[in-house]
C-alpha cells in the first residue's frame, strides 16, 4: 500500500525539474514570515527550503535538526530555534501539522524526516524508506475528531497542535486553505487565540460563482473563535499578492 502511495504522488505531483523556476519564488515569499504552518502533503516547502538553504546565511528551518538512524529528529526548542544563524535574519520556522511525505516513524517510533541528498531523485528515497519498514507520517483520516485522534498519537504532530498553532499572532494569512468543517480542531486551535488581530484569507474568485457567500460563511466560523479579528479577503490569483500585506 506504501509503494502504492508513494508512485501515485510520483504520478500527480510536479516534478523537481519543472518546479525549479518557481522555488526561488516560493523560497522569497516564505521569508517574509516568522512561522509558516503547511497542510500540504507535497514537496513543494521541502524544496523551497533546502533553496534558502543553499544561501548564506540560513533563513528557512523546518526543525528538523537532530540525527537519528541517518536521518532528521525534531529540535522541541522553539525559543533555541528562533536564534538566527551565525548574526543573520530572524528565521522563517515551518511546521506540518498534518505532517508530510518526507516525515516517517522507524521501528523504535523514533519520527523523523527522511534526509535527502538528491531533490531530483525524492520520490524514489522516499520510496526506498518505506520499504525499510518507514512508516509515513501524515494524516489521513476523514472528519476532525478522527484527525485530532491521529494527531495525538503523534509526538511531533501534538507538540505542533499544542505549541505551535496557538501562538500565531498578531497576522495570519491563510492561502489555499477552505477552512473546511473537517479542520474544526486546526480552526479552533489557532483562532481561538485573542491575540489574533489581522487575518487575510485567499479566494479563488475567478472560479466561486458566489464568493460573498462563502465569505460569509469563513467569516462567521472565525468570529465564533474569536469576535475582534479583523478579517480581509483577497484574490490569490492576483499578481504579487502578498507584497500587500
Amino acid at each position: 500500500m506504501r509503494q502504492s502511495l508513494i508512485q501515485t504522488k510520483k504520478e500527480i505531483h510536479v516534478q523537481y525539474a519543472d518546479a525549479i523556476l518557481q522555488i526561488d519564488n516560493i523560497r522569497k515569499f516564505l521569508e517574509k514570515f516568522k512561522t509558516v504552518i503547511s497542510l500540504n502533503y507535497d514537496l513543494l516547502i521541502y524544496w523551497a527550503i533546502m533553496a534558502s538553504n543553499d544561501r548564506k546565511p540560513y533563513k528557512m528551518k523546518d526543525c528538523f535538526t537532530n540525527h537519528i538512524d541517518g536521518n532528521l529528529g525534531f529540535e522541541y526548542d522553539i525559543e533555541k530555534l528562533r536564534e538566527p544563524y551565525n548574526g543573520g535574519p530572524d528565521p522563517t520556522l515551518v511546521f506540518y501539522p498534518h505532517g508530510n511525505l518526507i516525515l516517517a516513524s522507524n521501528e523504535n517510533n523514533d519520527e523523523l524526516k527522511i534526509r535527502i541528498n538528491n531533490n531530483t531523485n525524492l520520490f524514489d528515497a522516499i520510496g526506498e524508506k518505506w520499504k525499510q519498514k518507514y512508516v509515513p507520517l501524515f494524516v489521513s483520516e476523514g472528519s476532525s475528531e478522527q484527525k485530532l485522534k491521529a494527531i495525538r498519537r503523534s509526538t511531533y504532530l501534538n507538540f505542533v497542535y499544542e505549541n505551535v498553532l496557538s501562538h500565531l499572532e498578531p497576522t495570519v494569512i491563510i492561502y489555499g486553505w477552505k477552512l473546511a468543517e473537517q479542520e474544526q480542531h486546526l480552526i479552533k486551535k489557532i483562532f481561538s487565540n485573542n491575540k489574533i488581530s489581522n487575518v487575510y484569507i485567499s479566494m479563488y474568485l475567478g472560479s466561486n460563482p458566489e464568493p460573498i457567500d462563502e465569505q460569509k460563511r469563513i467569516a462567521s466560523m472565525l468570529k465564533r473563535e474569536n469576535r475582534t479579528m479583523n478579517i480581509k479577503f483577497f484574490d490569490a490569483a492576483s499578481k504579487n499578492c502578498w507584497c500587500n500585506f
